[in-house]
């Protein structure tokens, strides 16, 4: 085999990976959209015609939390494809819109989770009192702003950066889950399972791709999965828990 036909062998195997790579990301992306589209629909996005499904009272959730969230999955499912269209300078541009976003995604996340934690209402998805209960949003909002600054700060290293921003959204998707027909009427750990079996596939796409977990999906996906699955419920019952929260509610005069 010569020189020029070896190189084009390289050639068209980088190609084919590259464009493997890209059907993942983007699919992962859309999967992620749709999970927090459908999981909503029915509580928020089409909630006068299901009537019977639990929701919050507070007219916050429908005009400010929900819309910037939305804002947020939407940018996920379109810049993988973006990239997928080889549209950079319009990915580049929706990423500042995104950077905007994130960090109102985490501020009104917080207060979403404050605002349930000042109310008598048990959590929806755990049945939960609501200042242990509001542990879930709060770990929600500290693994996402985590693996979102990560890829904002890595911007230029492409592969974290992709990770990043899919375990950042990922990290928010109990809540979705835990309102899907079905698996809503399951107890809450099936909702977390969903969401670890997401970062499982992620985590089985570098091992077959690069031969190992990415440093990024290792460590994102831990941190999501230990805060939910060892650190929240070591917390939520605690005097320090309680006394944090009590703090919270006065700074933002909910208490």
């Amino acid at each position: 085999m010569n020189d020029t036909l070896i190189q084009a062998v390289k050639h068209g195997t980088a190609v084919s990976a590259l464009q493997s790579e890209r059907r993942f990301f983007t699919t992962m992306g859309v999967i992620i959209m749709f999970v927090a589209l459908i999981g909503f629909s029915r509580s928020f996005y089409l909630g006068p015609l299901f009537p019977e499904i639990k929701r919050p009272p507070e007219t916050y959730y429908y005009w400010v939390h929900g819309p910037v969230f939305t804002a947020w999955f939407l940018l996920i499912g379109l810049q993988p494809f973006l990239i997928g269209r080889r549209k950079q300078r319009l990915h580049q541009t929706l990423g500042l819109v995104g950077l905007g976003v994130a960090v109102l995604v985490v501020f009104t996340g917080i207060y979403a989770g404050l605002l349930r934690a000042s109310s008598n209402v048990e959590m929806i998805q755990s049945g939960l009192p609501p200042k242990q209960g509001w542990a879930t949003p709060f770990f929600n909002m500290v693994t996402f702003a985590g693996c979102a600054a990560s890829g904002f700060i890595w911007l230029r290293n492409k592969a974290l950066h992709k990770r990043a921003m899919l375990l950042a959204s990922i990290a928010m998707l109990s809540a979705a889950f835990a309102r899907w027909p079905i698996i809503g009427d399951l107890p809450v750990n099936y909702s977390r399972l969903c969401v670890e079996l997401l970062i499982l596939s992620i985590a089985v796409y570098d091992w077959r791709t690069l031969g190992r977990i990415h440093a990024m999906t290792l460590c994102g996906g831990l941190s999501i999965i230990a805060g939910h699955r060892l650190i929240k419920p070591m917390i939520w019952k605690t005097e320090g828990w309680m006394d944090f929260t009590d703090v919270l509610l006065r700074m933002t005069g909910f208490a």
